[in-house]
């Protein structure tokens, strides 16, 4: 009976820390979009004749500087995705196993030990075996056809790459915009500033690019590979059953 208590108090609490992991994709969500906008309305900012009231290379950084809060947020977002599928799936066979829909015996160690366990054996556990050929060829069914349940991951992470697609276009849409008028103009622009500029963008596309592409794969595996719900329950119960034994 104490155990009884112990197990609900547990998945009580385990509910909670879900709840609280959704927020905090929420927020982190939200503060993307909010500082996005900001600092593209401070870059296009005009003054009271009309004209922009900033220097053209100070409006490239600028239109540049909300990746310096979208990339992140974009990983951590998904990396919080993972922990609650893990949770989920442990929350699942305890649920299974409290209700008697076990075919296994599992022996309870509670959150924090079982935790501890799954963190030193999970590149041990055979992994493999519940990552489905689906992640590799559904690529593109899961990005362009939204036909998942799982629309949530997909929607987040196609708001993520346009907002950083369109940040990296706007500053090199600027940067040509400079060199135009300074060959109209017949003016030798500042060449140090120019190769900054460049470097800047350049560097900015790269992490895009490599970000878009291990996120692009996360969503995968949250969807059909190591990182499902279904994938993380089975993994539980291979990790207990063996500490059981």
């Amino acid at each position: 009976m104490e155990i009884q208590k112990l197990l609900n108090n547990e998945l009580n609490h385990l509910r909670d820390e879900l709840l609280n992991l959704k927020k905090c994709q929420i927020t982190f969500f939200t503060l993307s979009i909010s500082a996005t906008a900001l600092l593209l309305s401070i870059a296009f900012k005009f003054d009271d004749k009309g004209t922009l009231s900033i220097p053209p290379h100070l409006q490239i950084l600028l239109s540049l500087s909300p990746l310096l809060i979208l990339l992140p947020c974009w990983w951590i977002i998904f990396d919080k995705a993972s922990t609650i599928t893990r949770i989920v799936g442990y929350y699942r066979v305890i649920e299974s196993s409290l209700t008697n829909n076990l075919d296994v015996p599992i022996r309870y160690i509670g959150w924090e030990n079982a935790l501890k366990e799954f963190r030193q054996k999970q590149n041990t556990l055979p992994i493999s075996d519940y990552t489905t050929p689906k992640c590799k060829r559904s690529i593109k069914k899961l990005f362009f056809s939204l036909k998942t349940a799982h629309r949530f991951w997909v929607i987040i992470w196609w708001t993520y790459f346009i907002l950083s697609f369109l940040c990296i276009i706007i500053a090199v849409m600027l940067l040509l915009c400079v060199h135009k008028h300074e060959a109209k103009e017949m003016v030798c622009g500042n060449m140090f500033i120019d190769y900054i500029d460049n470097i800047i963008i350049i560097s900015g596309f790269v992490i895009f690019v490599w970000s878009a592409y291990v996120t692009s794969m996360m969503v995968c595996r949250l969807v059909y590979g190591r990182y499902s719900y279904n994938a993380n329950e089975k993994i539980w119960i291979e990790l207990l059953k063996a500490i059981a034994n």
